[in-house]
């Protein structure tokens, strides 16, 4: 396995996810101000904001409940996490804002998710079943 930088494995998510979506013939683009959004375009002109996580652990870290995850102006519609596997697979769980919602709750109230600096997490073994779920993002076309 190849050691990668946070920053890098950031991008291989982002780009792997906007591959991904393109492959679903949906126009996609990096949101500039949120480097970790991806911005969803559909045919009928419409759009969705995607928060996009990256990691090689069994663990992404959310950060669900800070603020600009809840923005009314700018809503988050959908979370992709990549895990990216030893043999550098990416595999990727599409749920919507509120399944994150209700596994981030669960987890936090369980105390699973807080590491020692308190910032919100979920365990792989909480989504597996969201794996490859892009339906829930072009079901909405």
């Amino acid at each position: 396995m190849v050691a990668v930088n946070k920053k890098n494995l950031s991008n291989i998510g982002k780009y792997g996810v906007l591959s991904e979506l393109f492959k679903r013939d949906l126009s996609a683009s990096i949101v500039s101000n949120r480097c970790n959004n991806i911005s969803i375009k559909y045919k009928d002109g419409s759009q969705s904001i995607a928060v996009v996580r990256a990691t090689r652990s069994d663990r992404f870290v959310t950060h669900f409940f800070d603020e600009r995850y809840h923005d009314k102006n700018n809503p988050v519609s959908y979370w992709i996490f990549c895990k990216i596997d030893d043999n550098n697979i990416s595999h990727y769980y599409v749920l919507t804002h509120s399944d994150v919602d209700k596994i981030q709750t669960v987890m936090n109230s369980n105390n699973r998710s807080i590491p020692s600096g308190g910032v919100d997490c979920i365990d792989l073994s909480f989504i597996k079943s969201y794996e490859n779920r892009w339906d829930l993002i072009t079901n909405h076309m």
